[in-house]
């Protein structure tokens, strides 16, 4: 099965060392399981961290940045599960989105997002 998703999905360019060291020595079906398993803390904490900011009601943008924290985790998870090239876009480009979030956090508030620099700093945001 995780080869015919690695044929189907195209695989990943990225090579981390549990990959060259314990492929698939876990289970069958997860390429890479201690990354793969990790990534649920990221899922956990996202998913109360959405939940403390409706509790209190918080910024859009921080909501935003806590549910974006979830995704991150489920590509990762899909990522270091599959070692497809779609699970690599899945894993990275929500990351990217994320630090948005949370530069949309800080809008105003820190230097960087403030006056002259705040364009130039979303520009490298976007940029990365």
């Amino acid at each position: 099965l995780a080869r015919m998703l690695v044929q189907w999905l195209g695989a990943s360019n990225v090579h981390w060392c549990e990959a060259e060291v314990e492929l698939y020595r876990h289970s069958g079906y997860v390429a890479e399981f201690w990354n793969t398993a990790s990534n649920l803390v990221f899922v956990i904490v996202g998913a109360l961290g959405v939940r403390r900011c409706a509790r209190m009601r918080l910024p859009a943008s921080f909501a935003f940045t806590q549910s974006m924290l979830v995704v991150v985790g489920f590509g990762s998870m899909l990522f270091h599960a599959t070692r497809t090239w779609a699970g690599e876009v899945l894993d990275e480009v929500p990351m990217c989105i994320m630090a948005l979030g949370y530069m949309w956090c800080v809008d105003g508030v820190h230097a960087v997002t403030r006056g002259a620099a705040r364009r130039a700093s979303y520009a490298c945001v976007v940029g990365l």
